[in-house]
C-alpha cells in the first residue's frame, strides 16, 4: 500500500472517531476501542485470515446497533453492510443468512464487509438447565465466525430438472444421427428444436440457413445458473459452446449436473463482524425499570463489569466452543451518566430550534427548566436514550406545530422565542427586547410530578422510615449516603436512599447490613410506637431473612461448615437439619435488631430533624444532611463518619 493511501486511511479513522463522538454522547472510550480495533481490517483487508470480530455488549438503549450504522455510512459501506437479528433468523427468506451472503459472494466476491450480527443473545444454543437447541439456521453463522469459510451448496432442484431434460432430449437426436459442430445443428436434424417452448427465441441460423444454435435462450439461463463459477453472462457462455462438438457439449451438461449438488467454499476472511448484544445476566439491575434511579450511580455499577463478567453470562447461553469462537475483543458498554444525559437533551433540542429557525428566522430557547423537565421525565438509566427521546417528542416537538401556528398569527416581527417549564410548556414570543406574546401549552406528565413532594401521612411515614435506613448506615459503614427520598415515582417502592455499602461479606458486615434493613421499622417504631408502624417494611424483612438464611446455610457462616439445603426439597449434596440453623439465625437476626435500636436510640435527635425536613422535601441531598448532622448527630457519629474507613464499595438502592 502506497505511504499516501495508508496516511489517508489513518486519517479517515481519525475523522471517523470525531463523527461518532458528535453523535454519541459518554462513548467515548467505547468509539476509541471500536475504531481503533477495526483498523487493521480498514487499512489492510487483504492480510486477514479471519474475520476480524468485535463484540459490543450493554444494556437496551445505549447506542451500540446504532453506532454501527453511523460506522458504515461514515465509511460509505452501504452496499456491503449486512445486518442480521437473531431474534429473527429461519423467518422467511430475509432471515435467513446462508441465502443473502451466498448470493452477494457470487456478485462480488471476497470483498472486505461489514456484518452485524444483532440482538446476539436471542440466537443461544443452550437452555438455562444446559440443554442444546438445534438451531440449523444458526450453523452458518458459527461457520462464519470460525474462520470465514462457508460451505455453500448449490440444491438447483428446477435447475437440474431442467437440465434433465435438455440432456434426455439430446442424447436422443443424438441417437437418431444428429450431430454437432461448433454448437451448430444440421437443417437434416431441425425436428431437435420442434418442440421448443418458443421457437423464435433466440434463433441463430447461418446465413445458407443449413445450420441452427443448439440452445435457445431458455436452455442457455439453466446452464449458466449452475456455471456462474466459469461465464460471467450469457454470451461467453453461448461463445465457448461455439467451440465445441457433439461430445464437448455432452460433457458440459454431465458437468453442470454434477455441479448443481457440488459444495463449494465462500471465503468471507476479509470481513468485520460485529457482535452486539444485551446481556442481563452481566448487568445484574438492569430489570430495574426505577425512574428513581440515579444515572451516575447506575454508571457506576456498570462500569464495574468486566469481561469474566460477560463470559459468565455468554456460558449460560452458548456452548463453550462457541464462545472461544467469539475471540477476546469485548467491548463493553456502561449505562450512560448524568452528563451525557444532559448533553443528548441539549443535543436534542439544538435540533428542534435549528429547525424552528429554518421555518420562521426566529431563534427558538430553551431554558434550565425545560431541560430539567425532560431530565425528570425522560431518564429511566436502565433503558437508555430511548424513553428520553420518546419525551422528548411527545414533550415538545408535537407541540412545536400548535407554537408556529401562533407564531404566524402574530403581526410583529418576531426574533426570539423563549420556552421555559412552569405547570406546562410556556412560551414568550419577543421582538428584539419586547415581549409580544405569552402562551403556554399544557404538557402530558407521566413521571415527573409522581417525583414532587405531596406532604401528606405517608411522606411523613417514610421519610421516618429512610431517616432510620440511613442513621444506621451512616455509623456503621462511616458513609454518607448520596441522597434520601421520602417520594418515589416507583410504583413498588415509597422512598429509598442510594448509597455506597461494602459488598465483600463477612459475619461483622452481614450483621451491619441486616441492621440497616431493619432500621426502617425499629425507626418508626421510635417515634410513632409500635401501634402505628406501617406494612413497608415488609420488603426489608424479606431481604435481611433470605440474606441470613443463605450465609448460615451456604457459606459456612455457623458453626457447622456444611451446605445445608434452602429448602426441603433440596436432596442431592446438601444437609436436611435445618432447624438448628433456623434457630442461630434467629439470634443472629436478634442481635442485627438491638444494634440498630441502640443506635437509633442515641441518634433521636437527628431521627427527629431528617423525618422533619424529608415530611416536607421528596428528597435530601447530601449537602443537608451533612450539615444535620453536624446540628444534631452524636459525637461517636460524626467521629465514625470522619474515620472514612476503606472498604470494597458498589452501589445500593434501598427499597
Amino acid at each position: 500500500m502506497e505511504t499516501e493511501n495508508l496516511a489517508a486511511k489513518q486519517t479517515e479513522l481519525s475523522n471517523l472517531k470525531i463523527y461518532l463522538k458528535s453523535k454519541f454522547f459518554g462513548l467515548d472510550q467505547v468509539i476509541d476501542q471500536v475504531v481503533t480495533s477495526m483498523a487493521s481490517w480498514y487499512i489492510f483487508p487483504e492480510n486477514q485470515k479471519r474475520p476480524l470480530i468485535i463484540n459490543l455488549w450493554g444494556m437496551t438503549g445505549v447506542g451500540k446497533s446504532d453506532l454501527i450504522r453511523q460506522i458504515v455510512k461514515y465509511l460509505q459501506f452501504e452496499s456491503q453492510f449486512f445486518q442480521f437479528d437473531l431474534g429473527e433468523l429461519g423467518h422467511g427468506p430475509i432471515g435467513n443468512p446462508r441465502t443473502i451472503l451466498s448470493e452477494t459472494y457470487q456478485f462480488k466476491g471476497p470483498e472486505p464487509r461489514i456484518i452485524l450480527l444483532d440482538e446476539f443473545q436471542l440466537g443461544r444454543t443452550i437452555t438455562r438447565m444446559g440443554e442444546e437447541i438445534p438451531h440449523k439456521e444458526l450453523r452458518v453463522i458459527w461457520q462464519l465466525l470460525d474462520n470465514g469459510k462457508i460451505d455453500h451448496i448449490e440444491q438447483m432442484i428446477a435447475g437440474r430438472r431442467n437440465l434433465n431434460s435438455v440432456l434426455f432430449k439430446f442424447d436422443y437426436w443424438v441417437s437418431q444421427g444428429m450431430t454437432i459442430h461448433q454448437g451448430m445443428v444440421s437443417s437434416n436434424y431441425f425436428g431437435y428444436f420442434e418442440d421448443d417452448d418458443d421457437e423464435s427465441d433466440e434463433v441463430e441460423e447461418t446465413p445458407e440457413n443449413d445450420a441452427r444454435f443448439i440452445f435457445d435462450k431458455k436452455r442457455l439461463k439453466a446452464i449458466l445458473e449452475i456455471n456462474k463459477s466459469r461465464f460471467e453472462n450469457i454470451h461467453e457462455l453461448r461463445k465457448h459452446i461455439k467451440t465445441l462438438g457433439t461430445l464437448e457439449i455432452r460433457k458440459l451438461l454431465m458437468d453442470s449436473l454434477a455441479n448443481t449438488l457440488k459444495p463449494s467454499e465462500q471465503d468471507f476472511s476479509q470481513t468485520l463482524i460485529f457482535v452486539v448484544g444485551n446481556l442481563d445476566e452481566a448487568y445484574p439491575f438492569a430489570k430495574d425499570q426505577s425512574p428513581d434511579i440515579s444515572p451516575d450511580k447506575f454508571y457506576k455499577l456498570t462500569k464495574d463489569i468486566k469481561l469474566p463478567n460477560i463470559k459468565s453470562a455468554l456460558s449460560r447461553r452458548f456452548r463453550s466452543e462457541q464462545i472461544s469462537r467469539l475471540g477476546n475483543n469485548h467491548i463493553i458498554y456502561p449505562s450512560l451518566n448524568e452528563q451525557a444525559y444532559r448533553a443528548i437533551i441539549a443535543s436534542e433540542l439544538l435540533t428542534i430550534s435549528t429547525d424552528y429557525f429554518a421555518k420562521t428566522q426566529a431563534r427558538l430557547h430553551f431554558g434550565s427548566t425545560i431541560i430539567e423537565w425532560v431530565f425528570q421525565e425522560g431518564v429511566v438509566p436502565t433503558q437508555g436514550v430511548r424513553p428520553l427521546k420518546s419525551t422528548i417528542k411527545y414533550g415538545i416537538e408535537d407541540l412545536i406545530p400548535l407554537i408556529l401556528m401562533e407564531h404566524f398569527k402574530l403581526e410583529s416581527q418576531i426574533s426570539d422565542v423563549e420556552a421555559n417549564f412552569n405547570e406546562g410548556l410556556s412560551i414568550c414570543f419577543k421582538q428584539d427586547e419586547d415581549m409580544i406574546l405569552e402562551k403556554t401549552f399544557p404538557l402530558t406528565q407521566k413521571v415527573r410530578h409522581l417525583k414532587e413532594s405531596r406532604k401528606d401521612d405517608l411522606q411523613a411515614v417514610v421519610a421516618v422510615h429512610e431517616s432510620g435506613h440511613a442513621i444506621v448506615h451512616m455509623f456503621l459503614f462511616s458513609n454518607l449516603p448520596d441522597k434520601i427520598n421520602s417520594v418515589a415515582a416507583d410504583s413498588d417502592s415509597a422512598g429509598f436512599i442510594t448509597h455506597d455499602v461494602v459488598i465483600l461479606r463477612n459475619p461483622t458486615n452481614l450483621l451491619h447490613t441486616i441492621a440497616v434493613f431493619l432500621a426502617g421499622f425499629l425507626a418508626e417504631k421510635a417515634l410513632f410506637g409500635f401501634e402505628m408502624v406501617s406494612t413497608g417494611s415488609s420488603g426489608d424483612f424479606e431481604k435481611a431473612t433470605e440474606l441470613a438464611m443463605n450465609h448460615f446455610k451456604e457459606s459456612g457462616f455457623s458453626d457447622l461448615l456444611m451446605r445445608i439445603a434452602p429448602t426441603e426439597d433440596h436432596f442431592e449434596n446438601h444437609y436436611h437439619n435445618i432447624g438448628p440453623i433456623e434457630d442461630k439465625v434467629m439470634k443472629f437476626m436478634r442481635s442485627a435488631q438491638d444494634l440498630a435500636a441502640r443506635i437509633l436510640a442515641r441518634e433521636r435527635a437527628l431521627l427527629v430533624e431528617m423525618s422533619k425536613y424529608l415530611a416536607d422535601h421528596a428528597s435530601m441531598e447530601q449537602e443537608v444532611l451533612t450539615q444535620l448532622v453536624h446540628e444534631f448527630g452524636t459525637y461517636d457519629l460524626e467521629a465514625e463518619l470522619k474515620a472514612k474507613k476503606n472498604q470494597v464499595i458498589d452501589t445500593f438502592f434501598s427499597r
